[in-house]
């Protein structure tokens, strides 16, 4: 990658190979922030592809420590999705 990249990251659960060199990150985690994902089974609208999200769920987390791996600092923000 360019040094002056800037990685995005759906998944989590470790820092993608390419970016493992401390570039700068972006997440937009599906199972916290995509913001059409039904809350739960019940929920009349929504998808459900990623998860259901319940509010606590969307809201009760830290960015900054949010993918394994990434460096302190890394994370520049988040980006909530809507389809």
């Amino acid at each position: 990658l360019h040094p002056t990249s800037i990685g995005q990251v759906w998944i989590t659960d470790s820092v993608p190979p390419g970016l493992r060199d401390g570039q700068p990150l972006i997440l937009s985690p599906a199972k916290r922030a995509y913001l059409d994902m039904m809350y739960t089974p019940e929920s009349d609208i929504g998808h459900r592809w990623a998860a259901f999200i319940p509010l606590r769920q969307a809201y009760d987390w830290d960015p900054a420590t949010a993918v394994v791996g990434a460096r302190p600092g890394a994370i520049l923000g988040v980006e909530a999705l809507l389809w």
